[in-house]
């Protein structure tokens, strides 16, 4: 089984690869953004979606706690 641990910095460096990548695909008209959007998984995924709040009430005084 191979364990590996998380490095930050790596991370963010294979995120600025990505993104400079995909900037390059763009420039050079290889994919559109739609596509670009639904490769990296984020098309529609907040789409359609609302923010609900609820308040919590405390079962003693009946009054709103935040």
């Amino acid at each position: 089984m191979r364990v590996s641990f998380f490095d930050p910095k790596e991370r963010a460096r294979q995120k600025a690869d990505s993104r400079a990548a995909d900037d390059e695909d763009l420039r050079a008209g290889h994919i559109t953004r739609k596509e670009l959007n639904i490769r990296n998984g984020g098309y529609g995924l907040m789409k359609g979606s609302k923010l609900v709040l609820s308040v919590k009430r405390t079962p003693a005084t009946g009054k709103d706690t935040e």
